[in-house]
């Protein structure tokens, strides 16, 4: 092999090496902004867990409300029909 040709090969390793660092670092820099974005989603999903929470609760008290307005209109409303009859007036 002629030095030219060991000269040549010489920069294009050279040159593979250089690339092969810059896909290195963008690599690095790629697994980093991927962490973040694995932190965020479980933040995510956390707050969601919560809003998820406080909205079940805010969905059982709304039944156990209409639960009670229920019973206080049934306790309300005659029980049978005789006693209807008895409480009107006789014609």
């Amino acid at each position: 092999m002629a030095a030219s040709e060991s000269e040549v090969l010489a920069q294009e390793l050279s040159a593979l090496g250089q690339s092969l660092r810059d896909v290195e670092e963008r690599l690095s820099d790629v697994e980093k902004v991927n962490a973040r974005l694995e932190e965020a989603a479980l933040s995510t999903a956390r707050a969601l867990q919560e809003l998820s929470a406080h909205w079940d609760a805010v969905a059982a008290a709304m039944r156990r409300e209409a639960a009670g307005e229920e019973r206080e209109t049934l306790s309300r409303a005659p029980t049978s029909l005789g006693r209807d009859r008895a409480r009107a007036p006789l014609s």
